[in-house]
């Protein structure tokens, strides 16, 4: 009986070897060289942890299956069900690259604030292992978004939008990704502004979201250009340690100002490209040059100034991977009155107080994507004591002219234009910070201020223990990898 029973067991084993040669266990042959097989040890229901990462435990590529949701708000009223602009960007980025998400109409039901809070402040909590059943994903990419509106510029509302995700793997509850954006955005409606915002702060966190969950599941890990939007040209510039080109279209005027004998239109931009210069990364195209270029092809830059929604022909025509649109909305002085209550005007004479009041609109595109990077008023104000005659042969630009209220009124719009770029240009991809002491703008590797001469702050060399990137101060999660660090 045995010996019957120790042939049967030969049989099976022999049955077993024929089986795995014909292929029935193709599947498990073909896994991924680093997925490791789960051994089940005596006595155990359920197979030991893997050392795979957290999401490759419930699925590998292609078979994982992401659920996004990010409920917004505008103002103190929730956007809506079927508004989620920051969401849309994320899911587009993901399903670009292959990866398959839940649709968008099927979230609608669970794309709410306070689900979204809840999932986000418990990762383990019975309500994230809910809507992975419910939706049957493995990879969970919940936060949300609130706009509000910001100021007024011409006939356009002005917004900001914050958006904050968090990437889990509800099996384990573990958070693999976390991290807030905030964006600004523009439009003659305050709703569409702000979401508008909510969108740009989507699009600069899903390239981010995309390499952790790559990681996490053998999948794709960079974003794969849609074809004709390339990638930014101040991405590359840096990339290739050469200098950003900035180009300066000749600003609009609509001051009306007849103080001085200044050509504003090319004043103002040659100013503030030379305070945007003293950043070593920073090199500004000529504008005569520039404007060579565009007569060649039959363009007039001054009509740039109106089309800036729509540059993309121009990323072969212009030397440039930044284009600076201005239009000069108000550059005026007013007469104050002084002890004892005496009004001068400079037409009369004598020694008087006047304020300066002066306004740029400001739009930064980037020249090969077409996109715009920041739409935004750098405005300076000032009062000043002068000596009558009025703004004659004061160069614009000049010590003299810097005494004014006009030119220190000029010299607070140009301080804010310059950050206003350079926050554009390190949305590029470009590394600039700001000094603590004077507010100016520096390379992010500067070691002293360039124009206080304080010492900088040394960044945080420690690097990310997961991925070894470089982490900002404070850091509490990688900025490229999620891992937790603190």
């Amino acid at each position: 009986m045995k010996a019957r029973r120790g042939g049967l067991w030969v049989l099976a084993g022999v049955v077993l070897v024929l089986l795995a040669a014909c292929g029935v266990f193709a599947d498990e042959a073909n896994m991924p060289a680093s997925e490791e097989t789960v051994a089940v040890q005596e006595g155990q229901d359920e197979p030991t942890a893997s050392t795979e990462p957290p999401a490759a435990v419930s699925a590998r590529y292609p078979d994982v299956t992401l659920l996004v949701v990010v409920p917004e708000r505008v103002g103190s009223a929730a956007a809506g069900g079927d508004m989620a602009a920051a969401e849309t960007e994320i899911i587009k980025v993901l399903m670009a690259s292959g990866y398959r998400c839940v649709d968008q109409a099927q979230v609608a039901s669970v794309r709410d604030w306070s689900i979204a809070e809840q999932v986000m402040s418990d990762p383990a909590g019975p309500q994230a292992r809910n809507l992975a059943e419910q939706f049957g994903a493995q990879i969970l990419v919940i936060g949300h978004g609130f706009g509000e509106a910001g100021a007024d510029i011409e006939n356009l509302k002005t917004a900001r939008g914050r958006v904050e995700v968090r990437v889990l793997v509800p099996a384990t509850g573990e958070i693999i990704f976390a991290e807030g954006v905030t964006e600004s955005g523009a439009d003659a409606a305050p709703t569409v502004a702000a979401l508008k915002a909510l969108a740009a702060a989507g699009r600069r966190l899903a390239p981010k979201i995309l390499k952790v969950v790559g990681e996490a599941t053998g999948g794709p890990t960079e974003v794969l250009v849609p074809a004709g939007e390339g990638v930014s040209g101040a991405s590359l510039a840096a990339a290739a340690g050469r200098k950003v080109r900035v180009a300066f279209a000749p600003f609009e005027d609509k001051s009306g100002w007849t103080g001085g004998d200044w050509n504003l239109s090319a004043a103002l931009p040659d100013l503030i490209a030379q305070e945007l210069m003293k950043l070593d990364i920073v090199e500004v195209v000529d504008r005569a040059n520039l404007s060579q270029t565009l007569g060649e092809q039959g363009l007039d830059i001054s009509g740039l100034v109106d089309r800036s929604e729509e540059p993309r022909e121009l990323g072969t025509l212009l030397p440039a991977d930044i284009l600076v649109i201005g239009r000069i909305s108000m550059f005026q002085s007013k007469s104050e009155t002084v002890a004892g209550g005496v009004l001068r005007s400079p037409v009369l004479g004598g020694l008087h107080k006047e304020k300066g009041v002066v306004k740029i609109l400001l739009k930064v595109v980037d020249v090969k994507t077409g996109k715009v990077l920041g739409i935004s008023e750098a405005t300076g104000e000032a009062t000043e004591a002068v000596l009558a005659g009025g703004y004659a042969g004061i160069l614009f630009g000049g010590a003299q002219f810097d005494k004014t209220a006009m030119g220190r009124a000029t010299r607070k719009a140009v301080d804010q234009a310059v950050r206003m770029i350079a926050s554009c240009l390190e949305r590029a991809g470009v590394a600039v910070r700001t000094c603590p002491n004077c507010g100016a703008v520096v390379p992010a590797e500067a070691r002293f201020c360039t124009q206080c001469g304080k010492r900088m702050a040394p960044q945080e060399a420690a690097g990310c223990p997961k991925c070894g990137a470089r982490l900002p101060a404070g850091a509490k999660f990688c900025p490229e990898c999620g891992a937790k660090v603190k």
